[in-house]
């Protein structure tokens, strides 16, 4: 039997975002086209982005269950099953099938719990499955329901997890994406892209990745399949590296991206210099403790490797939905980018080859041209031109980020909007450097470009000793010997020692 998978650190926090956001139109805006254009045959999931005063924003879409009355659904790719609240389900067309099964799930800041049930799903008015999907169909919310404060009937999961240690056995049991259990075209993945002017889930097959995409490989997890016969993947690694005012701390985890969650979530013991501490109990539900909050001027990046340039930035997070909350728990738990991350990117899932799509940061201007760099003393300077397209807004300045190749904290200044080349000082002779240069603008910070090769610094030039003026030499007798002058030296020198001895001698006996 498989193992069950049970999400990590992907949950929602009481009173920071179950409720969410600033409107995605006011955040992006007013961008009207996706980075990914889909075929028109796939079909979109419309999506309304709720908004709230703290500035988060929640994903709502209308799901029926067995021809219901539309049910509000937040919808998370941070979950993997669908949860109905009690009393959502109102004036279906024929009965919900109820297992008797008992199952629950903890949220952080909320619980549901009741039993396991079966039936048809219709997901905002698009598609629905060919057969039954199990779920769990809630009786009771602790302390409340998620999602109260909008209505909200339940809980759509998406992500790619599968829970099957309920099952009883019977495989029909099995809780995992309704939009995996759709026909074998629509179920081989989806696209989140809520960049657009009209937010939508697009199903199918994501667009295959363009030049400014980056793609980010999961890895099967224990060669699960889901009953349908798709494989089960973990979440991708992502590199994160978090600076603030000298200090910097990275870590390589597995990350979700998670539109359920509206604070980025990262563990461990090196981001503790770089965040404000708070006092506060453990959430229900998860149990998780929120240790800080990372420091409103902080600088937040993403990479798909530790050597490589980061494919996604923010500058000074610090407001939601861009802000990033240190928990405890094992520094190898689940990280969380949070959901503000979906109002600057569109991600693609393939479910059948374990991809994640991620478009370059929407509104934001391509990279620079002719990227390169010079070594100097103790200094590099990096050259650019102009990127051919600005984005939605004029370039507001330049991002030089020179980083040591051994992985070491990476320097990174800003250079005017009209700015070709920066020089960086303070840099270690002899260490090697890659060197990268994005252009920003209101929407955010642009692709960047690395410069071609290592660039190593050179030393400064010691200041050079003087050479001593020679005195006049001494004659040469040719008998390869003492010279006759330096006799004449030694004698005098053994004579002034004779008449010293002399007058100590007449100093005692007087």
């Amino acid at each position: 039997m498989p193992r069950r998978r049970q999400k990590r650190g992907a949950g929602r926090l009481a009173g920071i975002g179950a409720a969410a956001a600033l409107a995605a139109a006011t955040l992006l805006g007013g961008i009207a086209t996706s980075a990914h254009a889909a075929p028109p045959a796939q079909p979109e999931i419309p999506v309304t982005l709720l908004t709230s005063e703290t500035g988060s924003y929640l994903p709502r879409v209308e799901v029926s269950i067995n021809g219901s009355d539309p049910i509000p659904m937040m919808i998370d790719t941070g979950t993997n099953f669908m949860v109905v609240f009690p009393g959502a389900i109102v004036n279906p067309a024929e009965p919900v099938f109820d297992t008797g099964i008992a199952q629950g799930i903890d949220y952080d800041g909320t619980s549901a719990s009741g039993t396991i049930a079966r039936a048809r799903v219709e997901v905002g008015g698009v598609v629905s499955t060919p057969g039954d999907v199990a779920f769990l169909d809630a009786t009771s919310c602790t302390p409340h329901c998620l999602g109260y404060q909008d209505d909200i009937g339940g809980v759509i999961g998406i992500g790619q997890r599968l829970a099957d240690a309920h099952n009883q056995g019977d495989p029909k049991n099995d809780l995992f994406s309704p939009l995996a259990q759709l026909d074998e075209q629509q179920s081989v993945g989806f696209t989140v892209d809520f960049t657009a002017e009209n937010p939508v889930i697009r199903v199918g097959k994501p667009t295959d990745a363009g030049e400014t995409d980056t793609v980010l490989q999961r890895t099967q997890d224990d060669d699960l399949f889901y009953p349908t016969g798709q494989p089960v993947f973990d979440e991708p690694e992502v590199c994160w590296t978090i600076d603030y005012q000298g200090d910097h701390a990275k870590a390589c985890n597995d990350t979700v991206f998670d539109t359920g969650q509206s604070t980025g979530m990262i563990r461990g013991d090196q981001f503790t210099p770089i965040v404000d501490p708070v006092h506060s109990t453990p959430e229900p539900g998860s149990g998780a403790v929120l240790l800080g909050w990372v420091k409103t001027g902080a600088s937040v990046s993403w990479a798909s490797s530790s050597t490589a340039e980061p494919y996604a930035e923010i500058e000074e997070p610090g407001v939601n939905p861009y802000r990033y909350g240190l928990f405890s728990g094992d520094k190898n738990e689940t990280f969380n980018a949070g959901n503000g991350f979906y109002l600057k990117h569109t991600i693609g899932f393939d479910n059948t080859t374990g991809e994640v799509i991620i478009s370059a940061t929407a509104g934001t201007p391509t990279g620079p041209a002719e990227v390169h760099a010079d070594a100097g003393t103790e200094s590099i300077t990096a050259h650019w031109q102009a990127p051919q397209d600005a984005g939605g807004s004029a370039i507001t300045h330049y991002l030089i980020r020179v980083a040591p190749v051994d992985g070491g904290a990476p320097v990174v200044m800003k250079a005017d909007a009209d700015a070709t080349h920066k020089k960086v000082d303070g840099l270690v002779a002899g260490q090697a450097y890659w060197v990268s240069v994005a252009a920003a603008n209101d929407y955010g910070v642009g692709q960047r470009v690395r410069a071609a090769g290592q660039i190593v610094p050179t030393a400064a030039e010691s200041p050079s000793t003087p050479t001593p003026t020679a005195g006049p030499a001494l004659a040469n007798t040719g008998d390869g010997g003492v010279s006759g002058a330096l006799w004449g030296v030694l004698l005098l020198a053994g004579a002034g020692a004779a008449l010293l001895l002399v007058r100590r001698g007449i100093r005692r006996s007087s």
